[in-house]
């Protein structure tokens, strides 16, 4: 029994280990290189930097429960849709 426990806790870090390892951030872009567009395809569940029509990156994106669709209220797991201007950076983003 105490085999099959070791074995179970193992197997299981090993899969927490692999699924952090599958959405561990990218490096960052080279030195210089900016996104003139942000794109998020809310059925893939992806956020895509571009620049002019190159794709720069490519992110895995969490959303609410239900983020296809356009929101109507608050807590229905809606994500809002629209154009929206990004004019500042967090300076202690990475």
């Amino acid at each position: 029994m105490r085999a099959f426990s070791l074995a179970l806790a193992f197997a299981l870090l090993l899969l927490a280990a692999l699924a952090a390892y599958a959405i561990w951030p990218n490096e960052p872009l080279p030195e210089g290189t900016r996104a003139d567009r942000i794109i998020v395809h809310k059925s893939k569940r992806t956020l895509v930097l571009m620049n002019k029509d190159t794709v720069l990156r490519e992110y895995r994106i969490a959303l609410g429960s239900e983020p296809v669709g356009a929101k109507e209220v608050e807590g229905d797991g809606k994500t809002p849709e629209g154009l929206y201007l990004i004019d500042y950076r967090n300076p202690r983003s990475k």
